[in-house]
């Protein structure tokens, strides 16, 4: 049960990451939407969480087998 929550929790993870790669603009703070500085640190956010939820599916899904 605990491995599978986890997993879900991976995905979510995941998808948090894709929007926030995908609309990056609407992603950083409102005052901050047209800076491309943000923008950037936005994506890379993104790309951060992305990598981390992907890590996070493999780690429970290791788990699940043992």
């Amino acid at each position: 049960m605990f491995e599978t929550l986890g997993i879900v929790l991976g995905v979510i993870i995941v998808l948090t990451g894709a929007f926030i790669l995908l609309v990056a603009k609407v992603a950083s703070k409102k005052e901050y939407g047209n800076d491309e500085k943000q923008i950037a640190n936005a994506k890379r956010n993104g790309i951060i969480s992305l990598v981390m939820g992907v890590v996070a599916i493999i780690l429970f899904a290791i788990m699940k087998i043992f």
